[in-house]
């Protein structure tokens, strides 16, 4: 074979350093005339090497380009839960939008229907300077003892009802579970029985419970408050998991703006941002999580399936055997055809969380229901 012939301005092109057959190099640095023909059987693999670099840097300036860049990230399902008012939507514009002010407040809650807002929080770990993204998605849900515009009172019934279906659609995990609630007015019993009352509504969640008091945006003084409310008789039980952590949160007050006062926003701006902090590296550090199956709402939501498909049954021979006026058969036809609806999406819930599938056992029974239902005698 014949000796390939070295080309000392080709060699030099090559500006990286590689390994090949054990002989690294830069160009022609440190490579002898002697060593090229080992490295190199003939002069093709050279031009071959170059073309490789052409690719390399033709590869480099399109990702510089690209207006699509896939990132690494992780997940984390948080749910707030309290009483009208207690601040929640306040809360998820703090988190989102600290430097904003808040809107008038409203004689009536905001949120009446279960809602998830889902954005990306990138954080920058302070001991290693490496960045991860996080998809946080927090589920907001309506007050407990909550009166709408409409004049319509909201049960703690209806409420579990409404998150039962929210979680099972929405989320099967849960990194943390926050019970809002604010005490600027001092202790409140209604707070605290809420507190109560979600503490065994959300049993088998225990270790990702935490505590987050609002309109905290005044107060520097956190530790003393922090003990004068785990003092609090009624929640020692609910304070002696040791899972369960303490946070605040405020906002910005439209008042501060409108009157044109700095030094007051500037101040409550510092304490917003540390509590927001706070908050953050707990959601992005917590290793803690729990499953719907592993929740009491759970069961009874597996519960309320055996429930509805006795309801249902006997609703659908009632209104078969009927014989009172047209409007109270009527009534009963449209009470079966929401509970018919309301057994299926259950059983859907069901096997979407476990992989269980009642739909086939119980197909006969909703679709006697829907005829019984839609049928016009």
């Amino acid at each position: 074979m014949q000796k390939p012939t070295y080309d000392p301005a080709l060699a030099s092109e090559l500006e990286y350093k590689d390994d090949f057959k054990g002989i690294t190099f830069t160009g022609t640095n440190g490579v002898t005339l002697e060593q090229l023909p080992a490295v190199f059987e003939t002069e093709t693999d050279l031009v071959k090497k170059k073309k490789r670099l052409d690719i390399v840097e033709s590869m480099t300036t399109k990702k510089e380009q690209n207006a699509i860049i896939l990132k690494r990230a992780e997940t984390r399902n948080i749910i707030f839960l309290g009483r009208s008012r207690s601040g929640k939507s306040t809360v998820l514009r703090t988190l989102r939008f600290p430097y904003s002010f808040p809107e008038e407040l409203s004689l009536f809650a905001c949120t009446k229907e279960p809602d998830l807002h889902s954005f990306t929080v990138e954080y920058t770990d302070p001991e290693t300077d490496q960045k991860t993204n996080f998809n946080v998605n927090i589920m907001d849900t309506p007050g407990l003892f909550e009166v709408t515009e409409a004049g319509k009172k909201r049960t703690n019934a209806m409420l579990k009802e409404m998150i039962s279906d929210c979680l099972a659609f929405e989320i099967t995990h849960i990194h943390a579970l926050f019970f809002l609630c604010s005490f600027s007015g001092g202790i409140n019993h209604h707070d605290i029985q809420a507190i109560l009352d979600m503490n065994e509504m959300f049993k088998g969640a225990d270790k990702v419970f935490n505590l987050l008091v609002t309109r905290c945006e005044s107060s520097s003084d956190r530790p003393q408050l922090e003990a004068q409310i785990r003092s609090i008789p009624e929640l020692k039980d609910f304070f002696a998991n040791p899972n369960v952590n303490l946070f605040f949160m405020g906002a910005l007050e439209k008042d501060d703006f409108l009157m044109g006062s700095l030094e007051s926003v500037e101040a409550k701006l510092e304490h917003i941002l540390h509590m927001r902090q706070i908050f953050y590296r707990h959601i992005i550090s917590t290793k803690s999580k729990c499953h719907l199956r592993d929740m009491e709402i759970f069961k009874r939501t597996h519960q309320s399936i055996e429930d509805l498909e006795t309801h249902v049954g006997l609703l659908t021979r009632q209104v078969q055997s009927y014989e009172g006026t047209l409007e109270a058969r009527e009534a009963l036809r449209v009470e079966l055809r929401e509970k018919a609806a309301h057994l299926e999406n259950a059983v859907a819930v069901l096997a979407g969380l476990t992989g269980e599938d009642r739909l086939r056992v119980l197909a006969g029974i909703i679709a006697d229901a829907r005829n019984t239902a839609s049928s016009s005698a």
